[in-house]
């Protein structure tokens, strides 16, 4: 039945009950998880604000607001058990804050160590073979090849892009320009 809650058509419609129904449905089986978790479900889990993963969005404006000036941001890892007191902290409550104080390469790594730990990369299995074979020569296949994927993804991977143009700007203070990234 199209008009039954849970049901596709019912989500597109934009029915709330639904939504939340087809939210909590696809939740992560464990409370909290963050890592291992594919995209598309901690996205869709947490649609309600936005399809980018909140780790991910946290992380990104934390590190645009306080750590675009660090030397290295995204060449150095940070301390081991300081991204893991971080990741640890997203994990219990997945609506967390950076605190305050924090390293941004600390912050960076936690970006990275998300990312490393889905499933599936960012830009798919299925795209790998064409974004190689892309390189940096054609920018406008790549776009193209963006277009591609999940809605999920897509955003995420705006979040990112947009994160380290931002970084890139700073390239005089912080030595970490286009190509270094």
């Amino acid at each position: 039945n199209a008009g039954t809650p849970g049901t596709a058509a019912a989500v597109t419609a934009g029915n709330p009950a639904a939504v939340a129904a087809a939210a909590m449905a696809s939740a992560p089986a464990e409370p909290g998880a963050v890592l291992g978790v594919p995209l598309e479900k901690l996205a869709a889990w947490e649609a309600h604000t936005k399809p980018v993963p909140y780790i991910v969005l946290a992380c990104c404006h934390w590190l645009s607001v306080a750590g675009l000036q660090k030397e290295g941001i995204f060449r150095s890892e940070g301390s081991r058990q300081s991204v893991e007191r971080l990741v640890a902290k997203f994990q219990r409550n997945p609506t967390s804050l950076v605190p305050v104080g924090c390293d941004p390469v600390d912050v960076a790594t936690a970006v990275k160590v998300y990312l490393r730990s889905l499933p599936e990369p960012l830009l798919t299995f299925s795209l790998y073979t064409a974004v190689v074979q892309s390189g940096e020569a054609d920018v406008s296949y790549m776009a193209e090849l963006t277009q591609l994927l999940p809605r999920a993804r897509r955003a995420t991977l705006e979040c990112i892009l947009a994160l380290l143009a931002r970084v890139a700007s700073q390239a005089p203070i912080n030595r970490m320009d286009a190509r270094s990234l």
